[in-house]
């Protein structure tokens, strides 16, 4: 997926992030995987994910904030500040459960937002996804199939603030602003028909007795959750 025309002028707006959400708790569970002490759910991989966009964008300054010495550690604890600063006495309960939105534009200055998570029993640091045993017990939603295609980008392989063909496909097939994502998703497909992916959430298929998701050359985005699972 090339730096193209297209993305460099919508990359050129001063208000473009490059972004990264992530689950934070301090009763997140013990992982290898995890910075030691940080209550960030897989930092170390989020900030990964921004480097590789950084990268591919030729973002040369946020590339060197991303690969300096105890960035990711000082990251968590500006983390853990922000979360102490605006959700107070909340933010050190061990059973709730946070979404922190870390973003980056092109000088290397970045950003932290923060809202409380829905309690979810969804497991973390998952070693495999369940099997579907019995379809009736797990919860379900609509989702539709774009009618369209989508055109692989380094804005569908990364996620970003710009949102255009995922608004797209929503409104070809018939929702709007008012529909939540929590009631339904979108199917993205690129011009030989394959998934790339929803337009809010990490897809998974089932087939031949296992999990399986889009592959990197469809044009998917390349989230955190998805690198853990493959």
């Amino acid at each position: 997926m090339a730096f193209n025309d297209d993305v460099e002028a919508i990359a050129s707006d001063p208000n473009f992030e490059i972004i990264t959400t992530f689950a934070y708790s301090v009763g997140l569970p013990h992982n290898e995987a995890s910075l030691p002490g940080s209550n960030c759910y897989l930092l170390q991989h989020s900030v990964d994910r921004l480097q590789s966009a950084a990268t591919d964008l030729s973002w040369t300054a946020t590339v060197e904030n991303l690969l300096s010495i105890g960035c990711v550690q000082s990251l968590s604890k500006e983390i853990s500040a922000h979360m102490l600063l605006t959700h107070g006495e909340a933010s050190k309960d061990p059973s709730r459960r946070f979404i922190v939105r870390l973003a980056f534009k092109k000088d290397g200055m970045h950003s932290i937002m923060s809202g409380p998570r829905p309690s979810s029993t969804d497991p973390l640091y998952p070693v495999t996804l369940p099997n579907i045993i019995n379809p009736l017990i797990l919860s379900t939603m609509p989702v539709y199939l774009d009618t369209e295609p989508t055109t692989p980008s380094l804005l569908t392989k990364h996620k970003t603030t710009h949102r255009g063909p995922y608004s797209a496909a929503w409104k070809r097939v018939g929702l709007d602003e008012t529909t939540s994502p929590a009631e339904c998703d979108v199917l993205l497909q690129n011009e030989d028909g394959h998934i790339m992916g929803a337009a809010f959430r990490t897809v998974y298929f089932w087939k031949d007795g296992r999990f399986v998701t889009p592959s990197s050359v469809t044009g998917c985005k390349m989230g955190v959750s998805r690198r853990w699972a493959v």
